[in-house]
């Protein structure tokens, strides 16, 4: 069974990954306005049983149901769509057909094949061009089928570490994932016109989205994939402890700025001392917060460059 984000359609294998997903402070962007407000949180986390339709507590059985002496809850008797007012159960009704109309409409776009011109000159004398049919992989995809290619490979590995070590490694996974002449597949993105917007390949389709808004749904992208190579690595434990402090290190200047995660680090828990310091537009904020928007604007920054320069 696979769990879909109603709000940007991205497909996680297991329940406990949409859960977490769902709980990011930082919300993911809602491809539909019409279930942006949804609440698909709730819904995964709710307590199986018999739902009362007054208070909408939670019963094992039909028995504790019956007894229980009910008092209705103030602000859960109805809800309030379009100045209609609907039931619980009407509005759980809306919410699923919802969730069952974004699954039809991925399942539906991802069948049909996007078309892309290969200009392959090298085996033929004539330079004539060569038209291949190439199936354009979903640019919200999580299953791993898009880096299929990668976790197959002996080296898989050393390679993770790499880009852990590499000042510039997450710009280097960029090009290698979706700037890879040998997997046409993953050309999910590009540059827009003047290089003032970004272009993905989201359910089929190219949408053009502002610099920054687009290099953050990358960067939210090579997160989902950093989560399964930082499994990867944590399968043997004492490779892992070898490679402790290089992984420490991404997680500091990598995965805390871009907020990939709540529970990253075994030392997340730790108890810091922050000092209060002006920012540039003279707000009070906390120094250790500025440090991380700086590190993730400066991030951001270099993915529009390299996006521009480099992926046409």
């Amino acid at each position: 069974m696979e769990y879909i984000c109603i709000r940007c359609c991205l497909d996680f294998k297991e329940k406990v990954s949409l859960i977490r997903h769902l709980k990011k402070k930082k919300k993911c962007i809602s491809l539909d306005k019409n279930v942006e407000d949804l609440d698909q949180l709730a819904e995964l986390t709710k307590k199986e049983g018999l739902n009362c339709e007054k208070c909408n507590r939670t019963y094992k059985n039909d028995e504790s149901l019956r007894k229980h002496k009910c008092k209705p809850a103030k602000n859960n008797m109805h809800s309030v769509i379009n100045d209609d007012i609907v039931t619980k159960k009407e509005l759980k009704e809306l919410y699923d057909k919802q969730v069952s109309d974004l699954k039809d409409m991925i399942q539906e776009l991802l069948k049909n094949p996007q078309n892309v011109i290969n200009n392959d000159n090298s085996t033929n004398t004539n330079n004539t061009n060569n038209t291949v049919n190439i199936t354009l992989n979903c640019f919200m995809d999580t299953t791993g089928k898009p880096i299929e290619y990668l976790l197959n490979q002996d080296d898989i590995k050393e390679r993770i570490l790499k880009w852990m070590k590499s000042k510039n490694g997450i710009l280097d996974y960029i090009l290698e994932k979706f700037n890879n002449k040998d997997h046409p597949e993953n050309k999910m993105i590009k540059s827009g016109q003047n290089k003032e917007s970004i272009e993905l390949h989201v359910a089929g389709k190219w949408r053009k989205y502002d610099n920054n808004k687009g290099s953050d749904m990358i960067l939210t992208n090579v997160g989902n994939d950093f989560d399964v190579y930082l499994e990867i690595l944590k399968e043997e434990f004492e490779e892992y402890q070898k490679n402790k402090k290089i992984i420490k290190e991404f997680e500091k200047e990598v995965i805390k700025p871009l907020e990939w995660g709540t529970d990253i680090s075994e030392d997340s828990n730790k108890l810091n001392e922050k000092q209060m310091i002006k920012n540039q537009k003279g707000e009070v904020v906390f120094e250790e917060d500025e440090i991380e928007r700086e590190k993730r604007d400066k991030m951001q920054t270099k993915v529009i460059n390299v996006i521009h320069e480099k992926i046409c």
